[in-house]
């Protein structure tokens, strides 16, 4: 956890220092949100007897984001998320005599994004994600650069701005190791939060 630790503490001071570089006549957010998935990976096991079936059971994702301001309609982001995953790994045709196994992953990952509004209360986000991933079985790893899409609606109420953002994300489309038959996971999911103007 030590390389997560650092990449937290370089966002840490990025956000820093967009927050004190606040130019822009246009208000500039910081938004926290929760994210609720469903995901599975695009190589599916070879169906052979004594090979591992592998489902997402429980799925969380947390994230902070910082949107700055370039125009009426736009803003650029960074951000950072935390999510873990819950898998639980069975052994296909032994089930019955092998229990299943359940085994936790974790992702911490980097957004960068662009949200453009349209129509007053409905914007649309993408980009790239570098992400980091702890897992024991390399296969899974989902350490890379990934992309984001979604689209969303949002109410503003003075300072604040409460948000809902249905997405697809795509891990490790350029993943950092080069891994022979790399399974890559993919979410479709919806996010709720909330956002401050600063």
């Amino acid at each position: 956890m030590k390389k997560y630790r650092f990449i937290i503490s370089i966002v840490i001071i990025f956000f820093s220092a967009l927050v004190t570089n606040i130019y822009s006549q246009n208000p500039n957010e910081i938004r926290l949100h929760y994210g609720i998935y469903d995901n599975k990976f695009t190589m599916v096991e070879l169906e052979l007897i004594g090979g591992a079936n592998h489902i997402i059971i429980i799925y969380d994702e947390f994230g902070l984001k910082y949107l700055k301001s370039i125009s009426h309609n736009l803003q650029l982001g960074v951000g950072l998320n935390y999510t873990k995953l819950n898998i639980k790994v069975s052994t296909i045709g032994y089930s019955h005599l092998d229990p299943p196994l359940f085994k936790k992953m974790e992702i911490i990952s980097i957004p960068i994004c662009a949200n453009i509004t349209f129509l007053k209360y409905l914007f649309i986000n993408a980009g790239p994600t570098v992400d980091f991933c702890s897992f024991e079985n390399s296969f899974y790893l989902q350490s890379g650069i990934g992309f984001r899409i979604g689209i969303g609606a949002k109410y503003e109420l003075k300072k604040f701005v409460i948000f809902v953002n249905s997405n697809y994300k795509k891990y490790a489309i350029i993943p950092f190791e080069k891994i022979n038959d790399h399974r890559q996971l993919n979410e479709t999911g919806i996010r709720f939060g909330i956002g401050f103007k600063l």
